[in-house]
């Protein structure tokens, strides 16, 4: 099969980009060569990470230093005759790792559900047709059909564009949409001034868009930081520091105790097998056979507690490193926050702070119909929408807006569905206010939001 590469394709114009990649904007590739194309560069998935078998899961439970030495301390309790405590010990650990075991079971069927959720499904045009196919399917080459709410499944030069913002805080963080179009940008632009490119992960917030495939699966820009992070070295957690302190400490307790009982009773003129029987019990005697198990209830405790919080922790000992967090260093919002935003306070002019944003207002002297005006123009002057499953999809700064409305008991579908839009002018830099014409009765009313030095002017 020829050789499909589009090198630095945000330098080039969409023409060439096409011809780069052997594929006509009208009909699309193929399905025969998409199917090609799939064999070649493989699936759109993320390289996944090596699957643990039950067996290397529960081992894993027992690589603990205390758990190594309660094994060592089973064998030596067992050897000297001493069942009852050898079963003892036994079970401890048993517990302790079955604990461990399931714990960890349940985080990685939690996260396996969420990769099945959010697999996403893209709209192609292949033959000629559009087609829905899964996110996966895609390959290089594949025309794009994208739209407001849309998740970016590949990596995609924009061929064509329509009011078109993408939210990219996963890649740069940052928390404002990004507005894109079609035309080339210099070749060494960085990611985040790409304005040509749609990138994996990422959403559409407004606008249409057809954009061609460019790279796929660990090619993609979150591919390749998915790839850094297969290739860092996992490090031990402060607890796990502490504990291997805590075991070796005790290793070299256990060995001076058995040397010094040893050479006492030698001096004594004990028999060897007596002295060394007796030297090894006070050995396991020293071990703390409860350490185990008291860390590991108290980290399930911690991690059951992250999950009523909507957090899946994948291995126990990790949710004690946040704990040990002291500085976090970062350069931007966007990542630190869940990216949604809110109306806290609203104001009508001239009248002062009305309350806030979530509540129910009591106002006097019209101000409650001020407000109701006030809220009704910022929906009828949005393209944002929220399905019936409360999921919105839009600028940010307009979906909050929505549900601003929605806390104040407005019906979105009846104000859209009883002022009818006539015409709109979408936000510019010149402008810097959205405007939209609406038919309200026998009137036409024109609905305006912005900057407030575009605005009050006007008042």
């Amino acid at each position: 099969m020829m050789s499909v590469t589009a090198a630095s394709p945000w330098a080039k114009p969409e023409n060439e980009v096409l011809e780069a990649l052997h594929v006509n904007l009208g009909q699309g590739l193929s399905s025969a060569e998409a199917k090609d194309r799939l064999k070649t560069f493989g699936l759109n998935v993320l390289r996944a990470e090596k699957k643990v078998t039950a067996l290397q899961r529960f081992l894993s439970q027992l690589k603990s230093p205390v758990v190594i030495i309660l094994l060592i301390a089973t064998v030596v309790t067992a050897v000297l005759g001493e069942v009852a405590d050898s079963v003892a010990i036994a079970i401890i650990v048993i517990i302790n790792s079955i604990i461990g075991y399931f714990q960890e079971t349940k985080a990685e069927a939690a996260v396996e559900a969420l990769k099945k959720l959010s697999a996403p499904k893209a709209r192609v045009l292949r033959d000629g047709n559009i087609l829905e196919v899964m996110g996966s399917e895609l390959c290089p080459g594949d025309i794009l059909i994208l739209e407001a709410g849309d998740y970016v499944p590949a990596d995609c030069r924009i061929i064509q564009a329509s009011q078109l913002s993408a939210d990219e805080a996963i890649l740069t963080g940052e928390s404002l949409p990004v507005v894109k179009a079609a035309h080339p940008v210099s070749e060494s632009s960085t990611l985040a001034d790409r304005k040509n490119m749609l990138f994996a992960s990422t959403a559409i917030t407004t606008g249409t868009a057809k954009a061609v495939v460019t790279a796929t699966n660990m090619t993609t820009e979150i591919g390749r930081i998915a790839g850094l992070l297969d290739a860092s070295i996992s490090a031990k957690t402060p607890l796990q520091v502490k504990l291997e302190q805590v075991s070796n400490k005790l290793l070299i307790f256990c060995g001076l105790v058995v040397i010094f009982v040893a050479v006492l009773g030698i001096v004594h003129g004990e028999k060897w097998l007596d002295v060394l029987m007796t030297a090894i019990s006070l050995a396991v005697a020293a071990i703390p056979e409860g350490v185990p198990n008291v860390v590991t209830l108290a980290l399930t405790m911690a991690v059951s507690r992250m999950t009523k919080r909507n957090a899946i922790v994948r291995h126990l000992p990790a949710v004690e490193t946040l704990g040990s967090t002291n500085v976090i260093c970062t350069d931007k919002t966007g990542t630190l926050t869940t990216g949604k935003m809110r109306v806290r306070e609203t104001f009508i002019l001239a009248k002062g702070i009305l309350g806030e944003g979530d509540g129910k207002f009591d106002g006097a002297n019209g101000q409650v119909d001020d407000l109701k005006s006030l809220i009704e123009c910022s929906v009828l002057c949005s393209n944002a929408s929220i399905n019936d499953d409360g999921l919105a999809t839009g600028d940010p700064t307009e979906v909050a807006l929505l549900y601003l409305a929605q806390n104040h008991d407005l019906d979105l579908k009846f104000l859209t569905s009883n002022f009818p839009r006539l015409a709109e002018w979408s936000f510019d830099s010149e402008r810097k206010r959205m405007s939209v014409a609406v038919h309200s009765g026998s009137q036409v009313v024109i609905h305006s939001k912005g900057a407030p030095e575009s605005i009050l002017p006007s008042l």
